[in-house]
């Protein structure tokens, strides 16, 4: 053989986005179900995945492979964070905490030490006051 003869893969012809779409979404959404056991969930990750290569598409040389691997790491990213709420859920407000910001008032009363403070918040954001011995 010639030295001046190289050996490469000939480069597959690049597809237009909406191509990619078009031949790739019900395969990648096939991927994220078996991942997330949700098809609704599925087909949120895989159009999250296609707006990330979107964004980049003018940088992606392989953008099969980058689709693939984009799916596969958003899936992940979701199985973490849904992981992380199982063992660490949010708590419920209490009855007696009708809004929000009496209910971030109780819940940072209730994670202070008992010797910290008052027991009664003034701060709310009405205006109001709430006495937390009686919501604890």
């Amino acid at each position: 053989m010639p030295d001046d003869v190289t050996l490469a893969p000939a480069a597959a012809p690049r597809v237009s986005f909406e191509e990619l779409y078009r031949s790739s979404y019900t395969r990648m959404v096939v991927v994220a179900r078996l991942t997330v056991g949700d098809l609704a969930r599925a087909e949120e990750l895989v159009q999250d995945a296609f707006a990330q290569l979107y964004r980049r598409w003018g940088e992606v040389s392989q953008p099969h492979g980058y689709l693939r691997i984009a799916v596969m790491n958003t899936c992940r990213s979701h199985e973490r964070r849904r992981v992380v709420e199982q063992r660490h859920p949010v708590p419920r407000p209490h009855p007696r905490c009708t809004t929000p910001s009496r209910w971030r008032c109780a819940t940072l009363w209730r994670r202070s030490p008992p010797a910290s403070g008052p027991r009664s918040c003034s701060g709310v954001a009405d205006g109001s006051s709430i006495d937390l011995r009686r919501t604890g």
